[in-house]
């Protein structure tokens, strides 16, 4: 680390010569406030931003930076383009500005240390203001320019209690006096790495109505859903969960595999008390090996044509659809290092392709059903068969799914964004 807080690494593409590229800033130790600038040249590469305790602005590049400011009582963060995560923490009272326009309008996060039922909202011209608190820690968090387009608006908000929420865009939402019904709009809850079990009724919860999305966590949960088509992956525990209102769907629980892979333990079967009937796929002791890692619920947008998410229906088929469904819903699941399995959640089927490079639905894990997940310059993903290396997914300008050995990962059908 340099003098000035800089961190650097020896890069491994420089072989005649020592190259340093720089990878994270910090300024936690600072005695006054600082200014970084990170789109600097020589600070491109930067990925983590840490300010000091005191007033500092911090810009951030084209990587998906991590900016912290510190806890300082007014500090502005600027994540510019790229995916970006903005912390907010502090003392006795922290205030953000942050400034989240970005021409690329990728999902960006903002973790606030505070409970959603503690949040209170203002608006100010186009700009809009979150007031939350923990213990005796205030949080004041300034977006500007949110109500002004959604090239300011593409950020989402991730509290204390694992509950992600967005703002609405229109400015008379959040001049009302229920803001959880109007203006804070809940979308999920995630326990999936919570040392504690869920216990959530959406019903009863007005803050929860919106949530369409729970994770649960590794323990015995309680789940029961609202109105919305919710969407539950569960973890390791033995879980009660009611559907409720709106088309439920749930994923196969997370089984637990001994190191010889010979048992595999269910988590048990998925409790329906509702009228709702949840499907359920069989887990074999194969298909759990596809279950290992960290999954992700993704949908697959490429951009070809008027635009297509790839969907998984229920009789095998799989093309793309413009608008989101219910079957364009994908659990992503790594297998290997750079090598996962894409699930559809509502069908209960894997994405899978032959060896003439037909894509198809299959209803258990196999070697088709593994695909390399490549990131493209253009920050897209190709996805390439692990079994039949060279054929990759694609969808033609019409949204039909085109021949693996027919396309090229130089192809724009080819390109896949995965959206939240």
């Amino acid at each position: 680390m340099s003098g000035d807080g800089v961190l650097f690494e020896i890069s491994s593409t420089v072989v005649s010569s020592v190259q340093l590229v720089a990878r994270g800033i910090n300024k936690m130790f600072k005695t006054e406030g600082e200014v970084v600038d990170a789109s600097q040249p020589l600070l491109r590469t930067v990925t983590n931003i840490f300010g000091s305790q005191y007033d500092d602005e911090l810009i951030g590049n084209g990587e998906r930076n991590l900016i912290d400011g510190g806890g300082g009582i007014r500090d502005i963060l600027i994540g510019a383009e790229g995916e970006d995560i903005y912390m907010v923490k502090g003392r006795k009272r922290s205030s953000v500005l942050i400034e989240n326009y970005s021409r690329d309008e990728k999902t960006d996060l903002a973790i606030i240390e505070a409970n959603l039922h503690t949040f209170g909202v203002w608006v100010l011209g186009d700009a809009v203001h979150l007031v939350a608190h923990h213990g005796s820690t205030v949080f004041v968090v300034t977006v500007v320019n949110w109500f002004r387009s959604s090239a300011h608006r593409h950020l989402l908000f991730i509290t204390k209690d694992l509950i992600t929420f967005t703002v609405s865009d229109n400015k008379a939402d959040c001049l009302q006096r229920n803001i959880f019904t109007t203006c804070i709009k809940s979308l999920s809850i995630d326990y999936s790495s919570s040392p504690s079990p869920l216990r959530v009724d959406l019903e009863k919860d007005e803050a929860l109505d919106s949530v369409t999305e729970i994770r649960g966590s590794n323990y015995s949960d309680v789940i029961k859903g609202n109105k919305e088509h919710n969407v539950v992956v569960r973890g390791l525990g033995d879980d009660f969960i009611e559907g409720r209102g709106g088309e439920d769907c749930a994923s196969a629980p997370l089984p637990v595999i001994s190191r010889t892979r010979q048992t595999v333990r269910s988590a048990g079967s998925l409790v329906s008390p509702s009228s709702n009937i949840w499907d359920k796929r069989e887990v074999t002791a194969k298909d759990g090996e596809y279950l290992l890692g960290i999954k992700r619920l993704r949908r697959l947008y490429c951009n070809v044509g008027i635009g297509f998410h790839i969907q998984v229906l229920p009789n095998g088929k799989i093309t793309g659809v413009h608008n989101e469904n219910r079957y364009t819903l994908l659990e992503i699941s790594p297998v290997e290092r750079g090598v996962v399995t894409l699930y559809g959640v509502r069908s209960g089927l894997f994405v899978a392709m032959n060896d003439k490079g037909k894509l198809y639905g299959s209803g258990h894990y196999n070697d088709e059903c593994k695909f390399k997940e490549n990131i493209l310059a253009n920050n897209y993903n190709a996805y390439e068969s692990a079994a039949y290396p060279g054929m990759y997914i694609g969808l033609s300008k019409m949204g039909k799914s085109k021949r693996g050995n027919r396309v090229t990962p130089k192809m724009t059908m080819t390109h896949f964004l995965p959206r939240i």
